[in-house]
């Protein structure tokens, strides 16, 4: 995961689109955090804020949220596990017309495991000297 939360940022994440935990066995499997994207674009710059202007170039203006970071334990990895937050962030979410997340192009894992849940991919951006893939997906395809 990049990036550092502390508790005002991780609280900032849980009071507004949410924070979604997954747990395996009583222990945590994944978390998802998610944001409106008009506070990426209320912060200016950086991979979430570039992520919401491809996707309005994309055409997605309304409803919509930003999905990520994510991350899964190494323990759970590959067994469906963001499929899950998916789900959870479907069932709260589902009134926003469209997910957006932003995966670094160096992060083959992740690139393959959104491609393979089916996300569309809507264009690049370059932030520091770092190549980034822009995703987008309906909360509703995710919904049970």
């Amino acid at each position: 995961m990049q990036g550092s939360f502390d508790e005002k940022k991780l609280a900032a994440f849980e009071t507004s689109t949410g924070v979604y935990l997954a747990e395996a066995g009583g222990e945590a499997a994944g978390v998802a955090l998610t944001s409106p994207a008009e506070s990426a674009v209320a912060a200016a710059g950086g991979p979430p804020g570039r992520t919401v202007e491809v996707a309005r170039a994309a055409g997605l203006t309304e409803g919509v949220f930003l999905y990520g970071p994510v991350a899964v334990a190494p323990t759970h990895r590959g067994q469906g596990v963001v499929r899950l937050l998916l789900a959870a962030v479907a069932e709260h979410l589902a009134d926003h017309s469209a997910g957006v997340l932003f995966v670094e192009r160096a992060n083959e894992k992740s690139l393959a495991v959104h491609t393979h849940l089916g996300m569309t991919h809507l264009g690049d951006f370059t932030h520091a000297d770092r190549e980034y893939a822009v995703f987008s997906f309906s909360p509703k395809q995710f919904l049970g």
